[in-house]
């Protein structure tokens, strides 16, 4: 009896500590628009709960529209300069369950002789640019009154560039790292975790890339740009990337987007302790290194993207890793990404907010087919859990492109 009643005492517990809990946000203090651009708040991108439509969202501000899914603004030239105050608030039948003030800034004209200026931008990044957002970067800003706005990286090669205008160039590689960019040199593909190989392979086919056979199309993921070989040992040589990629001078703008590879498969009891001494120590590292050839570049690190459904989670990674675990380790590194940025002694490294601005439905790859094996009737899925579709790279340029222009234009 005494078992059985410490067991139901123990349950007992455990369901008072659910109930009490209640789900909140995370959203930065201030987000960014541009005339001309649609600005997006996702609900289910900002909010911290496994099952985020059980809730009902208001979204209260006298600019944009509150609608299911989403706050949504596109500023005209008249709100240029300006900035909105948000407010988002989730309720349950019951009542209020949590609320969240941001401010929304909006960018001014470009200031006199920036059509003169040319401004280049670095970008580390993993899988996320094979959405192609670093082209949609480029874009808005050539559009927007930076004709001479240049991306500088390894990524498409020149000649590939040159058959192509509007591929950007990046440092964008698939299940990079902050300590992949520090350490990785790997000779052969087979060195390389492959958790991720096939989500990207399949995110690639989608946007109709040929690819090598086997794994050959991983060839490029074999090396850190950042990393080189001397007296047969690995060295970090950040001047030298500088030296290939920007003529040896600094970029103007340096943005990192990366966090979710290593932490979204992590389990409850490793996670704080991998998020504090892998992530979040490795990109402290990667910053100085950075920060050392650049000591006045702008340094921006993104909050990242939650993912879609659960459907996609079973694409790609069946049972082992699953919606619940990806959206809530997600949420906790960006959360930890937040505290580093804003308890660092350097004024020139900012957040960068992202991950509320993709469409967690239309904004990734979806698929249809057969509901199940005795029906032909078909329901579509996601498709890729963590791999946007073009139209989310779309939105994740637009973002990114809204803080630039803010900050140009300041």
């Amino acid at each position: 009896m005494k078992t059985k009643f410490t067991v139901i005492s123990a349950l007992s517990v455990l369901t008072a500590l659910s109930a009490s809990a209640k789900p909140t946000f995370f959203l930065p203090e201030h987000l960014y628009a541009a005339p001309g651009v649609e600005c997006n708040v996702y609900f289910s991108n900002i909010f911290e709960s496994f099952t985020p439509n059980r809730y009902a969202y208001e979204a209260l501000a006298v600019k944009g529209k509150s609608q299911v899914e989403r706050w949504t603004w596109t500023p005209t030239e008249a709100d240029a300069g300006t900035k909105v105050k948000l407010v988002i608030n989730a309720w349950s039948d019951d009542a209020p369950i949590a609320s969240v003030t941001t401010t929304v800034h909006v960018a001014r004209a470009p200031q006199p002789g920036a059509d003169q200026r040319k401004i280049t931008f670095a970008l580390l990044a993993a899988s996320l640019t094979n959405s192609r957002y670093q082209d949609r970067i480029m874009k808005d800003m050539r559009e927007n009154g930076y004709p001479l706005f240049t991306p500088v990286g390894s990524r498409p090669s020149a000649e590939d560039r040159a058959k192509d205008p509007a591929r950007a160039a990046h440092d964008g590689y698939g299940g990079f790292s902050f300590d992949s960019f520090l350490t990785r040199f790997a000779m052969t593909v087979d060195e390389i975790d492959n958790l991720q190989s096939e989500a990207e392979k399949e995110q690639l086919r989608k946007f109709g890339v040929k690819l090598d056979g086997g794994q050959k199309w991983r060839k490029s993921l074999l090396r850190s740009p950042l990393v080189a070989i001397r007296n047969g040992e690995k060295v970090l040589d950040v001047q030298g990337w500088l030296d290939r990629v920007n003529g040896g001078a600094a970029p103007d703008f340096i943005v990192i987007e990366l966090g979710v590879n290593g932490t979204f498969g992590q389990r409850e009891a490793t996670l704080d302790d991998y998020i504090r001494d892998e992530q979040i120590a490795k990109a402290k590292q990667l910053v100085a290194a950075l920060r050392a050839v650049a000591p006045e570049a702008i340094i921006g690190i993104c909050t990242e993207p939650v993912g879609c459904g659960q459907d996609g989670y079973g694409q790609n990674y069946a049972a082992s890793i699953s919606l619940i675990q990806g959206r809530r380790n997600i949420f906790r590194i960006s959360r930890a990404l937040k505290t580093w940025v804003e308890s660092a002694d350097d004024p020139k490294l900012v957040l960068v907010p992202l991950a509320q601005s993709i469409d967690p439905v239309y904004g990734f790859i979806r698929t249809s087919s057969p509901a199940n094996a005795c029906t032909t009737e078909k329901k579509v899925r996601d498709h890729n859990a963590l791999h946007p579709a073009l139209a989310g790279g779309c939105q994740l340029g637009d973002a990114i492109y809204a803080w630039l222009a803010n900050t140009l234009s300041q």
